[in-house]
């Protein structure tokens, strides 16, 4: 399946209905400079994601990735 963004990779692994235990997101730089986030999605079952972005959109989906495991601990506390 092909995505327009990283951000809509995401939204797309979040949403899909295959129980989204864990969203790890790590953003920092390359040798050349240029932001690279990465981000880990593991589901019930065994499934997993793994969604990169670079330059300005790894700031958008480091932000969208933080917000929804926030959103996550909130419902769990």
């Amino acid at each position: 399946m092909m995505f327009r963004s990283s951000i809509d990779a995401f939204l797309y692994a979040v949403r899909s209905g295959n129980g989204v235990r864990d969203v790890q997101a790590s953003i920092g730089y390359m040798r050349n400079g240029i932001k690279r986030c990465t981000v880990q999605v593991s589901c019930d079952g065994g499934a997993g994601f793994g969604i990169e972005a670079y330059g300005e959109e790894a700031d958008a989906l480091f932000h969208e990735a933080k917000k929804y495991s926030e959103k996550e601990r909130l419902a769990i506390a």
